[in-house]
C-alpha cells in the first residue's frame, strides 16, 4: 500500500498557493495531517475550510471526528449535531453520536434516543449505525436485541475502512458473554473461515488480519492468533498510518487479553491512550468530575456517615478532582463559594478560601468532610489515585482491558 503522504501535502500545498480560499483542498489537508497523527493541525485546516463552505456537513462530520481524536466530547458532539443538521439522513453522523454515547457509559438512555433517530431516518439497517447499535444493545445487556440485529445483517461482514468484522465473528462473542460456549465456539469457527476466503483474494488487507486473529483467539488457538494479529499492525503501522492503524493496535490488545496475556494487553493499550485517538475513553467513569462516588451513593448510610446529612454542591464542579463527593451530588446546596467547613478550616482572623476553590478536596482525591468525618478517604479514592485531567490512571488502563475482553471494539 503506498502511503506517500508529505507527496500529497506538496500536491496540496501547491494547490492552496494558487487559491487560498479553496475548501476542498483545505479539507484534504486536513485529511492528510490527520493521517499522519497530527490531530492539532488538522482542526486548523477543517475549520479553516468550514469557515469558507460552511454548509458542508461532511467537513462538520470530520471536525467532529478529530475533536473526538483529541477526547473533547462537547466540540465533537457539537460538529455532529450541526452535521446532521445539514443532511439529516447523514448515516456517519449518527454512527459517531451512538459511539461517543457509549463511550460515556451511563448515556446509554441518551445512545437509545439516537438510535431511535437513526431508524426514524430510516438508517436503522445502515450498516455503520448496524453495527453500533448491536454495540449500544448488548453495553445495555440485551444480548437477544443484538443477536436479533446482526441476524439481519446483509452479506458476511460489516465492513468500512477501519475493520471488517464478521457478523459470525460478533454472534459469537454475544454468545460466549451468554455462556453458549458450544453455539459460540461454531460461529467463531464460521468467522475464521469467512476471514481466510477473504485473504485468499486480498492478502494485504490488515483488517481482515484482525478480524482471523480475533476469530483463532476465540477458538483458543493462542500462537495463531497473536500472529494473525500482529500481521494486521505490520499491515499498516501507526508510523505510515496513525489514524487507521490504531484500531489495529487495538485489536492486537484484545487478542492479547482473550489469550490471557493481560500484561501485554495492558502495555498495547497504555500505548493507545497516550495516542491521538477515541479508541479509548477521555477518562474511566470513575474520575469524570460531576459524578458521585460508586462507592458512596447519595442515599446510602455511608454517605450520610461520611458527609453529614447536608448535600451541599461543590462550587466549582467543573474544576473537582476524582474522589471528590461534593462535586456530584444531586441535591444542590448553598451556591455561595465559601462553605462552612472550610471557613471553619480556615480559622479566626484567616482570609477565607479564593472564590471557585473548593478546599474539601485533597492531593488524594477525597472530599475534605470525608477526610474529617472518617479520617480516611473513601473506599473508591482508596483504590484508585487522583490523576490530573486527560492523565492516564492505573485504574483506567484495566478498566479498558477488561472492556477490550467483554465487549465489542467501537471504531
Amino acid at each position: 500500500m503506498d502511503l506517500d503522504y508529505d507527496r500529497a501535502l506538496e500536491e496540496l500545498s501547491t494547490a492552496l498557493k494558487g487559491n487560498p480560499s479553496d475548501s476542498e483542498a483545505l479539507f484534504m489537508m486536513g485529511a492528510v495531517k490527520r493521517r499522519q497523527g497530527k490531530p492539532g493541525e488538522t482542526v486548523t485546516y477543517f475549520e479553516k475550510a468550514r469557515a469558507l463552505d460552511p454548509l458542508n456537513a461532511r467537513t462538520a462530520l470530520n471536525l467532529g471526528e478529530t475533536y473526538a481524536l483529541l477526547r473533547q466530547p462537547d466540540a465533537a458532539e457539537r460538529c455532529y449535531e450541526d452535521a446532521l443538521r445539514l443532511n439529516p439522513e447523514y448515516n456517519r453522523a449518527f454512527a459517531y453520536k451512538l459511539r461517543w454515547r457509549l463511550r460515556l457509559r451511563p448515556e446509554l438512555r441518551q445512545a437509545h434516543e439516537v438510535e431511535h433517530q437513526a431508524e426514524a431516518a430510516g438508517l436503522g439497517n445502515d450498516t455503520i449505525v448496524l453495527y453500533h447499535r448491536v454495540l449500544l444493545h448488548v453495553a445495555a445487556g440485551e444480548d437477544e436485541e443484538a443477536l436479533a440485529l446482526l441476524r439481519g445483517v446483509r452479506g458476511p461482514a460489516l465492513e468500512d475502512q477501519f475493520y471488517f468484522l464478521p457478523a459470525a465473528l460478533l454472534e459469537a462473542q454475544v454468545r460466549q458473554r451468554q455462556g453458549r460456549r458450544a453455539e459460540a465456539r461454531e460461529r467463531y469457527a464460521e468467522a475464521r473461515r469467512i476471514a481466510d476466503a477473504q485473504l485468499a483474494s486480498d492478502p494485504t488487507d490488515s483488517r481482515v488480519h484482525s478480524a482471523l486473529g480475533l476469530a483463532l483467539a476465540g477458538l483458543g488457538e493462542k500462537t495463531a492468533a497473536v500472529s494473525a494479529g500482529q500481521a494486521g499492525v505490520d499491515a499498516l503501522p501507526v508510523e505510515k498510518e496513525a489514524y487507521r492503524g490504531a484500531y489495529r493496535l487495538e485489536d492486537l490488545a484484545r487478542i492479547y487479553a482473550a489469550v490471557g496475556e493481560r500484561d501485554k494487553a495492558v502495555e498495547i493499550l497504555t500505548r493507545l491512550m497516550a495516542m491521538p485517538t477515541d479508541l479509548a475513553g477521555p477518562r474511566s467513569s470513575s474520575t469524570l468530575p460531576g459524578r458521585r462516588c460508586a462507592a458512596t451513593p447519595a442515599s446510602s448510610a455511608s454517605f450520610r456517615r461520611r458527609h453529614g446529612t447536608s448535600r451541599t454542591r461543590c462550587p466549582s464542579p467543573s474544576r473537582a478532582l476524582p474522589g471528590c463527593h461534593r462535586a456530584s451530588s444531586s441535591r444542590g446546596g448553598s451556591s455561595s463559594p465559601w462553605l462552612r467547613p472550610a471557613r471553619r478550616r480556615a480559622g479566626a482572623g484567616r482570609a477565607p478560601p479564593r472564590p471557585g476553590r473548593c478546599r474539601r478536596r485533597t492531593p488524594t482525591g477525597a472530599c475534605w468532610r470525608a477526610r474529617r468525618r472518617s479520617r480516611r478517604p473513601c473506599r473508591r479514592a482508596r483504590t484508585s489515585s487522583a490523576a490530573s485531567p486527560g492523565a492516564t490512571t492505573a485504574s483506567s488502563t484495566f478498566h479498558t482491558a477488561s472492556t477490550a475482553v467483554d465487549s465489542f471494539r467501537s471504531p
